[in-house]
């Protein structure tokens, strides 16, 4: 589920500076977690259903069964051609989908006509069992039905830069509900589109919408979770999404005999949910308290305290305790990217690691917005032991742990000169002035050569994956077989790539992993693709189908991966903001996944074909990549370079860099 971005920010304490709302949660409860929580939570997480039911409906709201030129009365046909027939006239009417075939002999003298479908189109059932069949988005209108979830995915680019940046501002709760309530409305509207244009400015409000649902209820999600349980966010949502979309066919199936408008109010009614919202929600705690909203923070607290049975005095005590360590002199607040939290996935622990890379990610959230953020730099020396000089940078800044205790808005400088001791037998000491930041942008990308490596291999998986991904489902209708029980299968087989993903970051590093799926992905399709091109005969449909779900597997896990994979490829400055830009471009290939019927109507084996053949090119150039399983991940554009030019064990050996002031440019 691929989940997508632009960066948005609010003021949320550093947890690695000691602020952390882990406190209040065990205050409310054992081990963090109580029926309060877990009635917050299953609020929070029925979004997905909503959700995923208006990304995917479009599968069976506009399915475009066969279908041709409807029969026209013979009498009728000789005066549209007038004809002036007589009893040796021999006329052969064939019908085909956009246009009527007419060869009349009359006196053994041919005369061939064609007309287009004068009288409509025939479809293979009824009139009204979608949209496309409803307003005959056909011949000369062909691919309409295709642009709705096009024009969907733009209405998610406005809805994730919009609706994120207001979350952030203005509270969860407060854009949550109204884009819940709204995309009820919009639902039902959607069922009650008299043409073509509203059904499409419906579909784009929800494209929009479905943002502020869907990215900021993860959002709560995470942040109510105790840490024990942050390991299990990302599987968990990716199993809530899979079984929301594996109901979809279903409701599909047993409503077929009905028009497209009542499976619309059908999934339309999974969003009503959210009329309770507004009485039954509570704000996210952690944004409370670090936007200072104590009051408010209070009264949800109460509400906490006696859903699940504990004394009000003991939580109350907590939360003074943490306003009081927030307004310490020595805390420092930094921005929180709730589009970033809401997107990348939870994995376990890594050999050898003392905490789960989801923990690692949770306090990256914390990071913020490498672009619009600010941190204030505590006096004193820059965190973190003294290794070795860098020869020609005179070493660089990173964190012992990936994720942990990080520079926020950019690459740590020489304010003053800065002297930085090697360690040696320990007796050295390491002495720095007060350390500025130099902020950087997205744009920084396109000035080192490195990065811009990085970021185009980045941006190409991103695409492929996409594409492959929504292609492979979307055109799944199109399957030869049951499309119902097609849909199930393509969905199905998403748990599973989701659950090994999980288990294989425990042994594996990022980039073997990626490379493992995206090979499972290229060869099924590529198979399958040769088998259409080259095979004929009533086992080759089944045998496809195997293939293209082979290749839906290793597209699951592979983009799973990536989620996780991306952000740790960017230095500090640069994380949230590649990111966004990645997940940005994505949306390219999520554009043009629509049509790959089309382009499956012209060729039955070219979807497989561009599916399988950007997978194979994937499987390469994420071998370009530097892995970061295992290592300091970078704070600094230097430390990135620098990943490029020396083995892992010199990479694991420097604690510190510290890249010289003014090196920017070209590498």
């Amino acid at each position: 589920m691929p989940a997508d971005k632009e960066k948005t920010t609010t003021q949320e304490p550093n947890t690695n500076d000691g602020f952390d709302i882990e406190p209040l949660l065990q205050a409310l409860g054992s081990r963090g977690i109580g029926f309060y929580q877990i009635t917050q939570m299953t609020l929070q997480m029925s979004s997905l259903f909503g959700v995923a039911f208006s990304i995917l409906s479009v599968v069976f709201i506009g399915y475009q069964p066969p279908y041709q030129c409807a029969e026209v009365n013979m009498t009728k046909l000789d005066d549209v051609l007038d004809l002036e027939r007589n009893v040796t006239d021999d006329v052969s009417v064939v019908y085909e989908k956009c246009s009527i075939q007419v060869s009349a002999n009359r006196s053994g003298e041919l005369q061939v006509y064609s007309l287009p479908c004068i009288e409509g189109y025939q479809y293979d059932g009824p009139k009204d069992m979608s949209f496309f069949t409803e307003w005959d988005l056909t011949c000369d209108y062909s691919g309409l039905t295709e642009l709705t979830q096009t024009l969907m995915m733009v209405g998610q680019a406005v809805g994730a830069f919009l609706f994120t940046s207001l979350a952030d501002r203005f509270g969860r709760k407060s854009v949550h509900v109204p884009c819940s309530l709204a995309l009820l409305v919009v639902a039902v509207a959607n069922g009650l589109a008299p043409n073509y244009v509203f059904f499409t400015f419906c579909r784009v409000a929800t494209g929009a919408l479905q943002q502020g649902t869907g990215l900021v209820a993860f959002t709560m999600f995470i942040e109510l979770l105790p840490k024990w349980l942050r390991g299990m966010a990302g599987l968990t949502d990716g199993v809530i999404w899979a079984s929301a979309v594996m109901m979809l066919p279903l409701l599909a199936y047993l409503m077929q005999d009905f028009t497209w408008r009542y499976l619309q109010y059908t999934l339309a009614a999974f969003s009503a949910y959210s009329i309770l919202l507004p009485c039954f929600m509570d704000e996210s705690l952690r944004w409370l308290v670090a936007n200072g909203k104590k009051t408010e923070a209070e009264r949800v607290l109460k509400r906490a305290s006696r859903q699940n049975n504990v004394q009000y005095t003991k939580v109350h005590a907590a939360l003074e305790e943490l306003f009081r360590s927030q307004s310490s002199p020595d805390m420092n607040t930094t921005p929180v990217s709730l589009e970033f939290a809401a997107s990348v996935p939870s994995f376990p622990a890594e050999n050898g690691d003392q905490e789960s890379a989801n923990e690692r990610v949770e306090k990256l959230l914390r990071v913020g917005d490498p672009i619009n953020g600010s941190v204030a730099e505590k006096d004193g020396p820059v965190n973190g032991s003294v290794a070795e000089k860098n020869e020609k940078h005179k070493g660089s800044v990173a964190e012992k742990e990936p994720f942990l205790d990080e520079p926020v808005n950019g690459d740590v400088t020489d304010k003053e000169p800065m002297t930085t001791a090697v360690k040696n037998g320990g007796s050295d000491n390491m002495k720095a002035s007060k350390p500025s930041v130099t902020r950087y942008t997205i744009l920084d990308v396109l000035k080192h050569k490195v990065l811009l490596k990085t970021a185009f291999i980045i941006w190409y998986l991103w695409i492929g994956n996409s594409l492959a991904y929504y292609g492979l489902t979307l055109t799944s209708a199109q399957m030869a077989g049951n499309r119902f029980f097609n849909f199930f299968l393509q969905v199905m087989v998403e748990l599973p790539a989701y659950v090994t993903v999980y288990f294989a970051l425990r042994r594996f590093g990022r980039r073997n992993v990626g490379c493992a799926f995206l090979i499972i992905a290229s060869v099924s399709l590529l198979l399958s693709a040769v088998l259409l091109a080259t095979v004929t005969g009533p086992a080759i449909g089944p045998t496809t189908n195997v293939l293209s779900l082979i290749g839906k597997f290793g597209i699951s896990g592979s983009f799973c991966n990536l989620f996780i994979f991306c952000p740790e490829l960017f230095p500090t400055n640069l994380r949230t903001a590649g990111l966004g830009m990645s997940s940005a471009v994505a949306r390219i290939g999520g554009m043009l996944a629509p049509f790959s019927s089309n382009l499956a109507a012209i060729a039955v084996w070219a979807p497989g074909l561009v599916f399988g053949a950007m997978s194979a090119l994937g499987c390469f150039v994420i071998l370009q990549l530097p892995e970061t399983s295992g290592r300091p991940l970078p704070t600094t554009i230097q430390q990135m370079k620098a990943w490029h030019k020396r083995t892992p064990s010199q990479i694991q050996k420097a604690e510190i860099i510290i890249e010289p002031k003014g090196e920017k440019g070209i590498c």
